[in-house]
């Protein structure tokens, strides 16, 4: 017997195809398990790593949502794709559907931001100091938001975390990568939001994150001292000072940054020679209470301080939340030892929209305080004009023989030692004018609101509708030319000496010769002054 077959040929060739059979499904088997082993993890890990850079661009665009409504009020929803699924095969095994965790948590060492030696300057008689003097009021609370990813197999994906307003990438080897540039400190703007809330999602679906204004930017302070920020951070201070502050450093409005010891916290000290606007916002995203937004300090904002006897002024005070932005609808009342509101030394008032009260003061006969508060009786002899609550505005009263100051006559053009001076006027020849304001008083002056009241033009006809009011290139406001009062944010800032602030009237027409306006500027010491200026 030769062991090749058994002699029927047939039957020698069936097994020989039955052999070939089942090394071919042997390879076929081979093959799938090499494809399932090592195509199809490929595969998926590719998946995984697109699926991480879009939330990654989720996360900035939630970053930014936050932001927009903590500085405009309105709402900025923003989607966070938190898991991906893999696509279906028919032959394959996939694993199940990568996940992902969307959360807030509170910093590592305390979620307060603090400022220190902070001073507001904006504040017509320094009321509001009496609010953010005291220790406790300048930390404000915050978390982080974080996301975590868990893929099956992209084993290097970074966490993305939203911390004091910059989202960035954390690899497990530490390193991190920013995503986005700071907003804290831009130029002299320094902008804070606080952010609440419990927040808890895991899974795979798409979720939609609603970030809800509690307290929006629409007030900012002047402010100024040795100032530095602290802020909760698990960034390093050399990523803060030399990545995401470098350009605020060079330009000279931060001196520097520092950690500080054994905790997850940096400090960032500004430049005490300049002044700075400040806003803070709070924003509440998912669910659980949030900040308390009810009012906490009590400011002025506009206040006369010498009237002649029977004459009526303006008295605006401003209700504030605790991170300095209006609160309305709250009641506020005045008490007039001398002199009276409307027809009665007492008024009440309720804040506008704009957290003001408006109260209409006629001075009596002799020299007054007003007092005005949300909480106290004001008109108690105990009254606290010292605390958060509570203010008042010193009046110096003269009889009808003297002039008045403010919006009477000898504010037109003024030229005597300790007032705002128009010393020189200057025009492109066309339509900006630049304005040389010479403070000659010993102390910084803001000015808190300004109209250009008349223009006059050399032919019949309007040459010019609105003019910009600005200091440096920062816009202040656009003046309605025969408008009202309009508020500047930021406000103008007159320090001894001279400045110069800059009107650039809009539309196509150019200043002629003999032509001339008149510009109206409040101060935040409640006078104002009235300017007749050439322009041509």
């Amino acid at each position: 017997m030769t062991g090749r077959g058994d002699g029927n040929g047939e039957r020698d060739r069936a097994v020989t195809v039955q052999i070939g059979a089942v090394i071919l499904f042997g390879f076929l088997i081979v093959a799938l398990s090499t494809y399932q082993a090592t195509v199809v993890p490929d595969q998926n890990r590719e998946v995984e790593f697109l699926h991480n850079q879009e939330v990654q661009t989720d996360m900035v665009e939630l970053s930014s949502g936050i932001t927009a409504t903590g500085r405009t009020g309105d709402a900025a929803p923003a989607t966070v794709k938190l898991g991906t699924r893999y696509p279906s095969r028919t032959f394959f095994v996939n694993p199940p559907p990568a996940s992902g965790r969307l959360q807030t948590v509170d910093p590592p060492d305390g979620g307060n931001v603090t400022l220190e030696n902070i001073t507001i300057q904006s504040s017509a008689n320094g009321e509001a100091n009496d609010y953010w003097n005291v220790a406790a009021n300048r930390n404000k609370s915050t978390r982080f938001i974080v996301y975590e990813p868990g893929y099956n197999l992209y084993r290097g994906a970074p966490t993305t975390r939203y911390e004091s307003g910059v989202a960035f990438n954390r690899f497990s080897n530490g390193a991190n990568l920013t995503l986005t540039d700071q907003g804290v400190v831009r130029g002299d703007r320094i902008t804070l939001v606080a952010v609440s809330g419990e927040l808890q999602r895991n899974g795979v679906s798409t979720v939609s994150v609603d970030p809800e204004s509690i307290s929006s930017i629409s007030r900012r302070e002047r402010v100024s001292g040795e100032l530095t920020i602290v802020i909760p951070t698990t960034l390093s201070n050399e990523t803060w000072e030399n990545e995401l502050l470098n350009e605020e450093i060079e330009d000279g409005w931060v001196n520097g940054t520092e950690s500080i010891s054994g905790e997850d916290r940096i400090r960032i000290h500004l430049n005490d020679n300049r002044n700075y606007s400040l806003g803070i916002a709070a924003v509440h995203v998912g669910s659980g209470d949030g900040p308390d937004r009810s009012a906490a300090y009590l400011d002025i904002d506009q206040r006369p301080s010498e009237m002649t006897e029977g004459t009526t002024r303006e008295v605006v005070v401003e209700v504030r939340d605790q991170f300095g932005n209006p609160v309305s609808g709250t009641t506020v009342t005045g008490y007039a030892s001398d002199g009276s509101f409307v027809d009665d030394t007492n008024a009440t008032v309720r804040t506008n929209g704009d957290g003001r009260a408006i109260f209409e003061y006629t001075a009596g006969t002799a020299n007054t305080t007003l007092n005005f508060s949300f909480a106290d009786d004001p008109a108690l002899a105990g009254f606290d004009a010292s605390t958060a609550e509570n203010a008042s505005v010193d009046i110096t009263v003269n009889d009808g023989g003297a002039a008045g100051t403010g919006d009477d006559a000898e504010g037109i053009n003024p030229a005597s030692a300790g007032e705002i001076r128009l010393e020189d006027e200057t025009t492109n020849g066309k339509s900006v004018a630049d304005l040389v304001l010479n403070n000659t008083a010993n102390t910084t002056v803001n000015v808190t609101n300004a109209r250009v009241s008349f223009y006059f033009e050399t032919e019949n006809k309007k040459e010019f509708d609105t003019a910009e009011i600005r200091q440096g290139g920062t816009p202040s406001a656009t003046l309605t030319i025969g408008g009202k009062f309009e508020r500047l944010d930021p406000e103008i800032n007159l320090p001894p000496g001279e400045t110069t602030v800059t009107l650039e009237f809009s539309g196509d027409a150019q200043f002629s010769r003999d032509e001339f306006f008149v510009l109206s500027l409040r101060f935040d010491n409640g006078e104002s002054v009235t300017y007749f200026i050439n322009a041509g």
